[in-house]
């Protein structure tokens, strides 16, 4: 039985420790990351606004289900309570500035498209009021809200899935094909880092 203390021996001949310390809860956010980072699109009448979010997880498959965290004190949150739909819209490296830039102005005071430089183009299955898909990302995953269930002092938005889209080139034989582009992961602050284009196979 390995102890606090105790190290093990690798492979290589090396020791690796296992000391364990002792982590204040605070910190219990950071122990699960690097989270990948996406821009949620939502609006509901002339209202637009792009929110930058680590906290999405895969829900259901059958029916196809995404959920998204947010605080109710985010624009945002009152955009979809109120219109009951969103577009998770996957960043690559090249737009990593603008991620980082939805992320800090508020919506309720900027127009993000506009001072970010980014292009909004129409769903596909939301209708013609709609949240926009953004043109710099490579994927999109428009989702209409089922449920919206507090926890604490956040709100998990559950949305079904009913449509997908990717630029061209990332579909191959009709199957999405995630390693052609640099993905954003969030470390905490204003820190990154992307996944390798390399895939490995065990």
């Amino acid at each position: 039985m390995i102890t606090s203390g105790d190290s093990i021996q690798a492979k290589n001949g090396e020791k690796k420790s296992m000391e364990k310390v002792q982590v204040d809860l605070d910190q219990n956010i950071f122990m699960v990351y690097p989270r990948q980072s996406v821009l949620v699109t939502s609006r509901y009448g002339d209202d637009v606004n792009i929110i930058t979010v680590a906290w999405t997880t895969i829900l259901s498959c059958k029916p196809p289900m995404h959920g998204i965290v947010l605080s109710p004190q985010r624009f945002s949150h009152e955009l979809i309570s109120k219109s009951k739909k969103f577009i998770i819209n996957v960043p690559d490296r090249s737009i990593i500035t603008q991620v980082v830039q939805c992320g800090r102005l508020s919506g309720r005071v900027s127009k993000k498209f506009d001072e970010i430089n980014l292009t909004p183009i129409p769903p596909v299955a939301l209708g013609e009021y709609g949240p926009p898909r953004i043109a710099e990302c490579p994927v999109h995953v428009e989702c209409e809200v089922k449920q919206a269930i507090d926890f604490g002092d956040q709100t998990l938005f559950a949305g079904e899935v009913v449509a997908c889209s990717a630029n061209a080139n990332l579909i191959k034989n009709g199957l999405y094909q995630p390693g052609l582009f640099e993905i954003p992961y969030h470390l905490g602050g204003h820190q990154f880092v992307f996944n390798s284009l390399k895939i490995h196979s065990f």
